[in-house]
């Protein structure tokens, strides 16, 4: 193992099962999850952040309006309050 490496580790107690040995694990990035490190993108984190919710409102809006119009037509086919 690497120092790079971010190394978590834990102990897991199956209760009740007779099996309450420590479990040791690593969680890096990429390791399990098939995820793999991402380079910084040089966009300052306010202005990120900024842009991010402003998309996050936008969907969140349309969120509203679809379940809005999934209510509607369950109550047309019985379904509704």
């Amino acid at each position: 193992m690497s120092g790079s490496d971010s190394v978590l580790s834990y102990n897991l107690s199956r209760a009740g099962t007779g099996h309450n040995k420590p479990y040791t694990g690593i969680a890096a990035t990429g390791r399990y999850d098939g995820t793999e490190a991402v380079e910084d993108d040089d966009e300052p984190f306010e202005q990120k952040m900024k842009r991010l919710m402003a998309d996050l409102r936008i969907q969140m809006a349309k969120s509203k309006k679809l379940d809005e119009e999934i209510w509607k037509n369950l109550g047309r086919l019985g379904f509704g309050d």
